[in-house]
C-alpha cells in the first residue's frame, strides 16, 4: 500500500508526461497531470481510448504496425517527434516506451519529455555554424579569386547555395556610364527585371545603391516602393542589399524568391555580413586598378 502511494505521488508530480496503456489493446489506462497540461486534453477525453485514436499522438504509436513492434520488442524510443496539442501548437518530444508485467497483465508505460527548448538551442547552434561556414566560404572566395568576374560569380553562387534559392544577381556601378550593370546573375530575366531593378532613379537597385540601405519586399507586385510593380509577376519577393564599405558603394546584391518562401531576419543578418565583406573586397580591387593605371602612365 505504501509503495502504491509512493508510486502515485511520483506519477502525479513527475515533470515528464506519462501514459499507461493496456499492452494488448493500446487503450489508455492512465495519464499524469503534466501530460494533460502539455497537450491540453482532459483525462475524460482520452482515458479508455486507443492511443492512435487521439489526434495528438498521430505521429507516436499512430499505426497498428508500430504498436505490434512495441509489443514484440517491449521497448521503443523516438527522438524529436512532433506532438500536436489540442490548440494546434507543435511540441517537440522525446518518447520512450517500455512494456512491463503487472500482476495479471502486461502494460505499456510511455514517458514523453518536452525537448522544445533543447531543439531550439540545437537549431540555433546549427544556424550559427552554417553562418560561420558561409562567411568562411565567401572570405576564401574573396581571397583566392583570380579576377573580379570570377569573384562575383563564385560569390553569387555561394549566397544562393546558402539560402537554397535559385534567382539572384550582383550589379556593379559603372562610373563612365553612370549606371548599374549586371556583373553576375543566375535565373535573371532580362527586360522586365532590368526595368524594375536597374532603371536609374526609379529602380530598386538604384534606390539601394544610392541610399546604402537594404530593401526587403515580401511581394514586389504589391509593394508601393517598387515603381514598376505592375510589371512583376505576383507571388515573388526578395531582398536587395548594398555592396559597400564605410565610404563607397560599389553596387548591389539582389536575391529573389517565390512565396510562401520569405527572407528571414537571420538570413538578412547573414547577407549583410557577406555583402560587407564583398563590398570591401570590390572597392579594394577598384583601388588597386586605379593605382595600376597611375603607375602605368
Amino acid at each position: 500500500m505504501a509503495s502504491e502511494t509512493r508510486y502515485r505521488r511520483l506519477f502525479e508530480s513527475a515533470k515528464d508526461g506519462i501514459l499507461i496503456l493496456e499492452a494488448e489493446t493500446g487503450k489508455i489506462m492512465n495519464v499524469n497531470p503534466f501530460l494533460l497540461e502539455m497537450i491540453g486534453y482532459s483525462e475524460e477525453e482520452i482515458v479508455g481510448k486507443a492511443i492512435w485514436e487521439i489526434e495528438t499522438f498521430k505521429d507516436i504509436l499512430a499505426s497498428l504496425e508500430i504498436f505490434l513492434e512495441l509489443q514484440k520488442k517491449e521497448y521503443v524510443r523516438y527522438e524529436n517527434l512532433p506532438l500536436q496539442t489540442v490548440d494546434w501548437r507543435e511540441v517537440a518530444v522525446e518518447f520512450v516506451s517500455n512494456v512491463y508485467q503487472e500482476v495479471y497483465r502486461k502494460v505499456i508505460q510511455c514517458n514523453i519529455r518536452d525537448i522544445t527548448k533543447r531543439k531550439i538551442a540545437e537549431e540555433s547552434l546549427e544556424k550559427r555554424l552554417s553562418e560561420v561556414e558561409a562567411i568562411y566560404g565567401v572570405s576564401k572566395i574573396l581571397r583566392t579569386a583570380q579576377s573580379l568576374d570570377e569573384m562575383l560569380t563564385l560569390l553569387l553562387n555561394e549566397v544562393l547555395k546558402v539560402l537554397d534559392i535559385e534567382i539572384g544577381a550582383i550589379c556593379l556601378y559603372n562610373p563612365e556610364k553612370e549606371q548599374l550593370e549586371v556583373s553576375a546573375s543566375q535565373g535573371w530575366s532580362p527586360g522586365i527585371m532590368d526595368d524594375v531593378f536597374l532603371k536609374s532613379e526609379d529602380g530598386i537597385a538604384w534606390q539601394v545603391f544610392t541610399s546604402k540601405k537594404p530593401l526587403i519586399s515580401k511581394e514586389y507586385a504589391r509593394d508601393s516602393r517598387v515603381k514598376y510593380s505592375k510589371k512583376m509577376t505576383e507571388g515573388w519577393g526578395g531582398v536587395c542589399l548594398p555592396l559597400c564599405n564605410e565610404v563607397n558603394s560599389a553596387g548591389v546584391l539582389f536575391v529573389s524568391m517565390q512565396l510562401p518562401r520569405e527572407i528571414t531576419s537571420e538570413e538578412i543578418k547573414l547577407l549583410t555580413s557577406l555583402t560587407d565583406l564583398a563590398g570591401t573586397a570590390i572597392n579594394r580591387i577598384d583601388l588597386l586598378k586605379k593605382i595600376s593605371v597611375t603607375w602605368n602612365r
